[in-house]
């Protein structure tokens, strides 16, 4: 099933993560943000946050990289 809410992670110019949609609309993660993130067949619930001067996912083990699955919730 596909949401029109997801689409692929990349990070901009300010080092936040932002999820690419279909129509190139962005829309940017920042520190709060809840979405889910595809590993393998299963989507992940996090949040991102910011700390040692980069946003990362609080869920343990969930690394986020460029071109990821995503959607916002």
């Amino acid at each position: 099933m596909t949401y029109e809410n997801e689409g692929k992670l990349i990070k901009n110019g300010s080092g936040r993560w932002e999820i690419i949609f279909k129509d190139e609309y962005s829309f940017e993660l920042t520190s709060g943000c809840s979405c889910e993130v595809k590993i393998g067949p299963h989507w992940i619930y996090t949040t991102i946050e910011f700390g040692r001067d980069a946003y990362y996912a609080t869920t343990p083990g969930v690394q986020l990289y460029k071109g990821q699955p995503a959607r916002r919730l």
